[in-house]
């Protein structure tokens, strides 16, 4: 069997996941095509039935039904085995990488996302986006807020990256503080449950909250969802980086709460609330994180909140984001 002949500019970079996940790794390829190397992607993952953390929804590669304009070159499965058996690597400090090289496991995604962030928004126009026409016809007529309640594999987290589920007290207080801050806000709720929606969030609504429950678009076309939810003019996000990407991807100046999780945003955007819910099953978490400030009660209401995160900074810095 002959040698396969060596690219000395490519790089492979692995994919997985979601939606979020795979704007992510494609913001890292597009970081070093800006660099003017050659990039090509392991999409393997995607074929092979892939599903979530817990094996019940799909995980499909939508990256291109969501952005049907940009490019993805594929790299072959001998690329993949050669590259990823020589030139090994994992993501850490792009800046010092040097093709060939195959790039497998997280970067640092935020970088790289929010500089090549209008690039994003003005490619994200979904292939069959006239399918929500009147969900989007709505949205834009209000003054509208999208709340995300991530389930499915995430509902019963406990450990790890993404610690524990928000809970309803975590939305109500969401929708309290927002409601005081804005007038005439109208509530869209998207959910890989729509059912839990109904069920455990949508009941605790005072009689004068307007809302809607978005509902229309499955499991499998969460990139639907996605856009739906950045052309809200403000954001509530639960765990996970569904509501914080939405937020990267609007351009809206409105409002966005989410968790301690997603204080990352406070360095990119003014108008950011952040809430410690749980804490008690927060605290070991909580620990973990550098100083910084989030909402404790409603009576204290900052706005243009930017916390000290200096690891942020050196990311910035790093990448010249």
């Amino acid at each position: 069997m002959c040698k396969m002949k060596t690219n000395k500019n490519l790089i492979i970079v692995w994919g997985d996941g979601g939606i979020c996940s795979q704007i992510g790794f494609y913001s890292v390829g597009l970081y070093l095509m800006n660099k003017g190397f050659d990039v090509k992607f392991d999409l393997n993952f995607f074929k092979n039935n892939a599903k979530d953390c817990i094996g019940r929804f799909d995980r499909n590669f939508d990256l291109q039904k969501a952005f049907p304009n940009i490019v993805v070159n594929e790299a072959s499965l001998s690329e993949i085995k050669y590259y990823k058996k020589h030139y090994p690597k994992r993501h850490n400090n792009l800046s010092f990488f040097k093709p060939p090289l195959y790039l497998n496991g997280w970067a640092p995604i935020l970088p790289f996302l929010v500089q090549n962030r209008h690039f994003f928004i003005d490619n994200f126009q979904p292939v069959d986006v006239e399918t929500c026409h009147t969900f989007l016809s709505d949205i834009q007529k209000h003054n509208s807020c999208g709340v995300h309640i991530r389930r499915g594999d995430l509902a019963n987290s406990t450990e790890g990256v993404y610690g524990y589920p928000c809970s309803v007290n975590y939305f109500s207080t969401a929708i309290n503080i927002l409601s005081k801050l804005e007038k005439n806000i109208k509530f869209y709720f998207f959910s890989d449950e729509p059912e839990y929606v109904k069920k455990e969030i949508l009941p605790t609504l005072s009689k004068d909250i307007n809302y809607q429950l978005c509902d229309s678009n499955g499991s499998d076309k969460g990139y639907l969802d996605l856009y739906l939810l950045s052309k809200c003019r403000h954001i509530i996000a639960s765990k996970g980086s569904f509501g914080a990407f939405a937020r990267i991807l609007s351009n809206s100046d409105g409002w966005f709460i989410g968790t301690l999780k997603s204080s990352y945003l406070a360095e990119y955007f003014d108008k950011c609330i952040f809430l410690n819910y749980d804490k008690e099953k927060f605290i070991k978490y909580e620990e973990s994180f550098p100083k910084f400030y989030y909402y404790k009660k409603l009576k204290k209401l900052f706005i243009n909140m930017l916390p000290i995160r200096s690891w942020r900074k050196k990311l910035r810095k790093k990448y010249h984001v």
